[in-house]
């Protein structure tokens, strides 16, 4: 038979489990912040030449003799404005010097003409070339050949077969001797695309699924340190959040796959930056997962996921619970506010989880859950 406990250790009990559990707060309020800084992103620079400029150097290009480029028996037919169709030997091909292949979206939830191609160099010029949209909202083609010359606006050489050889060989032709398309009494100014030694607008990491990238100062999540410790990861994830962005992307990977689609883990600014402002840049960062298109045919609803730690106290009535923790969530935003202890001590998580049409998708709550409990608990 079991001996009875003394009084004073069922006294001291209570006690001990108080301040076992006042711990955690205590060790994050003594916690010395001045020692954190604000990660320095490296911000790619891409060039962005004037809009006049870009137009004009595009408009100087003779659609019809870009076709026809190298092939002395090319039949073109001409089309409208700057668009030609030529038929070559190695086969059809649809030249568009305009093509408007960047897509204005709201914040990370913008995708361009490029997301599903691949970054290709011809003639020491950066090309996307791949299947799907051209243009920003037009049709899916077989191939393409796609030569930002901004970042908004490209020239485009669409292949009849996809295989792509006749718009690579004209690409080819083309990047080579750009004096040989100009129009008669037009020139270019150089450069009129991007080298394929300069960061280019689609070509940075997983930036290349922001299309909006620029203005929101993407830079790709390298090799960081997790902390062990929730109070610790709070502390740091504030002030570098590539420490958020790892557990995040796992938790992704693992809860909120989609068909066709994989996770890319970046970072961007918190509001979007004005070109003039953004040549250096050390405010608050938040981490950013993105859709990455992996083929051709996948889920046209890419999801975006945003996280932020903040070490001051929620101070919002918490609605539910995620793992435990207290916490607001609003279905209409999808974002959920997860509190470390109490939404009245210091230290939340905060998660917006949305699909391109702004709702929240329907694996948010089995994410938010898996991500609360690798970092929390």
């Amino acid at each position: 038979m079991p001996l009875p406990l003394p009084r004073w250790f069922i006294v001291a009990l209570p006690l001990a489990l108080v301040l076992a559990g006042c711990s955690r707060d205590r060790s994050y309020d003594d916690r010395d912040w001045s020692q954190i800084q604000p990660v320095a992103a490296d911000i790619p620079q891409v060039r962005e030449p004037g809009a006049a400029i870009t137009r004009t150097n595009l408009g100087a290009l003779d659609p019809c003799a870009v076709g026809a480029v190298g092939e002395a028996e090319a039949i073109a037919t001409p089309g409208r404005g700057n668009t030609c169709t030529v038929n070559r030997s190695e086969g059809t091909v649809e030249v568009i010097t305009d093509a408007r292949y960047f897509s204005e979206g709201s914040g990370p939830d913008a995708i361009n003409a490029l997301d599903s191609r691949d970054r290709v160099e011809i003639a020491d010029v950066v090309t996307w070339v791949g299947k799907g949209a051209v243009t920003s909202g037009g049709p899916s083609t077989g191939c393409a050949v796609v030569v930002p010359a901004s970042l908004r606006l490209a020239l485009a050489i669409v292949d009849a077969e996809e295989d792509c050889a006749a718009a690579q060989a004209t690409a080819e032709a083309v990047l080579a001797d750009l004096a040989a398309v100009t129009r008669p009494g037009r020139t270019v100014t150089e450069p009129v695309f991007y080298a394929v030694d300069e960061p280019d607008p689609g070509g940075v990491g997983g930036c290349a699924e922001l299309g909006d990238q620029i203005e929101w100062l993407c830079a790709p999540v390298g090799e960081v340190d997790v902390p062990d410790d929730p109070v610790d990861l709070i502390r740091q994830g504030e002030a570098d959040p590539r420490a958020l962005c790892v557990p995040a992307l796992e938790s992704a990977q693992r809860s909120a796959a989609s068909e066709g689609r994989s996770w890319v883990a970046v970072t961007t600014a918190v509001n979007p930056q004005e070109l003039a402002d953004r040549a250096s840049y050390d405010g608050l960062r938040q981490c950013t997962l993105l859709e990455a298109q992996d083929r051709v045919g996948a889920a046209s609803d890419p999801a975006t996921v945003i996280v932020t730690a903040r070490r001051q106290p929620l101070e919002t009535n918490a609605n539910t619970e995620v793992a435990g923790h207290p916490t607001y969530h609003s279905e209409q935003s999808g974002t959920w506010e997860v509190a470390l202890t109490d939404p009245g001590d210091n230290g939340f998580l905060r998660i917006e989880v949305v699909d391109a049409q702004r709702q929240e998708p329907a694996w948010a709550e089995e994410f938010v859950a898996d991500l609360v409990e690798r970092v929390f608990d």
